[in-house]
């Protein structure tokens, strides 16, 4: 905040600044740094809409807007951060839980802004606290741990006689979701298994391990890369017909 008086004479020496001296006065281009775990595809929605965004903002790619991808490997986010950092990226976005980290750990000072942090923020030490956060990091964590207990509701009413629930989880995302889906599960009396997923699995095989004893749903705990694999996993669902309930 900023005192009414300050303002106004913050105000009145813009007023004065004589228009030669304002128009000599180069504005300073900042670059924008991003990350994602897993692909920097065009078709990305999430980096197709950054894009177009920044784009309207005067960014240019690979000048301004530095997008890098760990192409599914994640020991290289590290690495891909610090590069960014010594670049002279002013911001950095980031990209699921494993980016977040990586990038928290890398700068203390830069303003890091995640994309669906995928892992709650305080308990997993980014924040401090929601009222407060202190630090470098913001972002948005789409993934509340309520929303577990309506997509097993949800699927229960689309599927009848429901007695089974299959949480797809990537263990790199964090326990704190599948943790609360577990106990919304046995809250609601409905048997639960883990089936750890990944982007570059077979999801025929994969499901395969799902065995048709038992009317089984599949409940998709959302990860980075998930929607680039969304078409090979929900057809795969299909085919082994799996009711799925996914974020996407």
């Amino acid at each position: 905040m900023i005192e009414r008086r300050a303002f106004g004479k913050a105000l009145g020496g813009l007023i004065c600044t004589p228009a030669m001296a304002i128009a000599q006065t180069p504005r300073r281009v900042g670059k924008i740094g991003y990350v994602h775990p897993v692909t920097t595809s065009p078709s990305h929605v999430t980096l197709a809409i950054l894009r177009t965004a920044w784009g309207k903002l005067g960014y240019v790619d690979d000048q301004t807007a530095l997008v890098r991808s760990a192409q599914g490997d994640l020991n290289k986010l590290p690495g891909l951060v610090t590069e960014l950092v010594a670049q002279g990226a002013d911001v950095i976005i980031v990209v699921g839980a494993d980016a977040v980290r990586a990038a928290a750990r890398a700068t203390k000072t830069l303003p890091i802004v995640a994309i669906d942090m995928e892992t709650d923020p305080v308990r997993s030490g980014l924040i401090k606290s929601y009222a407060k956060p202190g630090g470098n990091v913001t972002g948005l964590f789409l993934d509340l741990p309520s929303l577990a207990a309506k997509w097993i509701e949800l699927l229960i009413e689309a599927v009848p006689g429901l007695q089974r629930v299959a949480f797809a989880w990537q263990p790199s995302s964090g326990p704190e979701q599948l943790n609360v889906a577990l106990a919304a599960a046995k809250a609601m009396a409905i048997e639960a298994m883990v089936l750890e997923v990944d982007t570059t699995d077979d999801f025929d095989a994969k499901f395969s391990a799902i065995t048709n004893d038992k009317k089984t749903g599949i409940v998709q705990l959302t990860f980075p890369g998930l929607a680039s694999v969304a078409p090979a996993y929900s057809a795969a669902a299909i085919r082994r017909g799996l009711p799925t309930m996914t974020f996407l």
